[in-house]
């Protein structure tokens, strides 16, 4: 048996030979920093931890997980502890599922405010946990003049679809099977056991939008990075759910969570990736390195100026 080849990070415009159906992204060339991303991932592991270990000594790296994302074993563990082993001062946010944005920014704001920090920030959020640093970095200067950038990851701009069926009933009119309607009411009870329908609802198209409104014209002085991917597999059961996406839209990319076009910020600098489903940055697996993906952008942060 042949060994598997490891993930690269080129090639992302092969989408479109998965979902033939996806529209034009419109995104400019000023924001887009793939190839800058390609640059620093292919310095390898060895060389982005021997820059980093030098840059360290007076960062704290700030991590939080997205929606659900304490119910994912080892969500960003790995990555924290090879922060730590690099010298960075660095800590996972604790956040509630259920509870609205609002709590886990409050949450947030009163963990930074208790621990010894360093002197300067970095935020590392996935999914919606992106949208809760936007607001906590847009509420409160004394975070925001320390940090030096916020890095988010597959944090969505648009609502989800997958979220919108299972609470609200919607995009249901077609390839709705009585095998779906048995899986979502699953899937709503465990929401249910969770207590996270709450923070669910803030995902869907009543309230997002106006959440994203609120904070993405916000001048920030430090850089803003959003990665986005499409997804051809499906890897985390919790959180790839490519079957349901693929029955409201089909052909058109997405991530396993999101479709590729809700990934897309306006005013934001975007890294534009192949094949990474939703929450492989935080869990990895299927030969994806989530170490060193957290590790090259920031080293982007730090070493590049974009």
């Amino acid at each position: 048996m042949g060994v598997k080849r490891a993930w690269q990070p080129e090639g992302f415009d092969k989408y479109l030979k998965h979902f033939p159906n996806t529209p034009a992204l419109m995104l400019p060339d000023s924001l887009n920093l793939t190839n800058l991303f390609c640059d620093h991932w292919n310095l390898g592991s060895h060389n982005l931890e021997k820059y980093l270990c030098g840059m360290s000594k007076n960062i704290t790296v700030i991590l939080v997980r997205g929606y659900l994302g304490s119910y994912m074993l080892n969500n960003l563990k790995a990555p924290l502890n090879v922060l730590k082993k690099l010298g960075f001062d660095a800590i996972i946010m604790k956040q509630t599922a259920g509870g609205s944005h609002k709590q886990n920014v409050r949450m947030m704001l009163q963990q930074l405010e208790l621990r010894q920090n360093r002197d300067h920030f970095i935020f590392c959020a996935h999914s919606r946990g992106g949208l809760e640093c936007l607001k906590l970095l847009s509420e409160n200067e004394s975070i925001r003049i320390k940090t030096k950038a916020l890095i988010m990851s597959q944090t969505a701009h648009g609502p989800s679809y997958i979220l919108e069926s299972i609470i609200k009933g919607a995009h249901q009119e077609k390839n709705y099977s009585r095998y779906r309607a048995l899986v979502e009411n699953i899937q709503w009870a465990a929401l249910m056991a969770f207590r996270a329908k709450k923070g669910g609802e803030e995902l869907t198209s009543s309230i997002w939008p106006n959440l994203v409104e609120a904070v993405e014209k916000q001048p920030f002085n430090f850089p803003v990075m959003q990665t986005a991917s499409w997804s051809a597999q499906p890897t985390l059961w919790l959180d790839s759910f490519h079957e349901r996406l693929q029955e409201i839209r089909p052909g058109f990319a997405h991530d396993g969570q999101f479709f590729l076009g809700d990934l897309i910020w306006r005013n934001f600098k975007h890294v534009l990736l192949p094949n990474l489903d939703h929450a492989q940055p935080v869990v990895g697996g299927f030969n994806f390195d989530h170490n060193k993906y957290w590790l090259t952008l920031i080293s982007m942060a730090l070493l590049s100026s974009f």
